[in-house]
């Protein structure tokens, strides 16, 4: 009996592992160019940091930051796609096109084998221009911040009264135009308590949300 149980416990293992080892499991999703381009504005570049170096993913937000500004847009993917970005993943940075013709791109997550691997995502694909482009981004290994960490509660800020750098504000400018590039005139809001992270708010895009850290006056 126990050389019988033996075989059947041993050869169902082993058939389970073989069907884990060939599933292919893969979802896409849509978003716009204009978002990946000013997401683009907010990440860091060649720092020594290497994981703010790209775009974190998780099940509700893709977020950039250098670590003086974050910008985080809310994605409202389907549920049975964004609990397997819970736990998150950091892409290197797209290189996009441009055309007003097609003004979505897609996001391509893969994984080879679903159940054997820590991190769902083994492969993310940045696909533009009707098919006709394509770029397998880069999965950056590393610790990505504790974004909520950062963010401030918006009920516990007062109009804002800090000092920021200028480069700071033309950069919130560039990104209020990408985000709305229908209207000619894009209202921000900035809020904060003086010396603590300011948050920013684009008029018409309440799914978006900049940080900027203050200067020390």
């Amino acid at each position: 009996i126990r050389l019988v149980l033996y075989f059947i416990l041993t050869n169902g293992v082993k058939r389970m592992a073989e069907t884990i080892e060939n599933q292919q499991t893969e979802f896409s999703v849509t978003i716009p160019v204009n978002d990946l381009k000013a997401l683009n504005l907010f990440s860091a570049k060649k720092d020594v940091r290497y994981f703010l170096n790209g775009l974190h993913i998780d099940g509700r937000y893709i977020t950039a930051t250098n670590g003086h500004v974050l910008m985080r847009i809310k994605h409202y993917w389907p549920a049975e796609q964004s609990f397997v970005l819970d736990s998150g993943v950091i892409v290197s940075n797209p290189i996009l096109m441009t055309s007003r013709k097609l003004p979505n791109a897609i996001l391509k997550f893969s994984n080879d084998c679903t159940l054997l691997k820590e991190n769902w995502v083994q492969s993310v694909e940045l696909i533009h221009g009707d098919n006709q482009y394509s770029q397998k981004l880069e999965i950056i290994d590393g610790q990505y911040p504790d974004i909520e960490r950062v963010i401030p509660k918006v009920g516990d800020l007062e109009t804002s009264n800090a000092v920021m750098q200028g480069q700071y504000l033309e950069l919130i400018g560039k990104t209020a135009k990408l985000l709305d590039t229908k209207t000619k005139t894009v209202g921000c809001r900035i809020v904060g308590n003086k010396n603590e992270a300011q948050l920013v708010k684009i008029n018409g895009r309440e799914d978006v949300e900049i940080v900027v850290m203050p200067m020390n006056s």
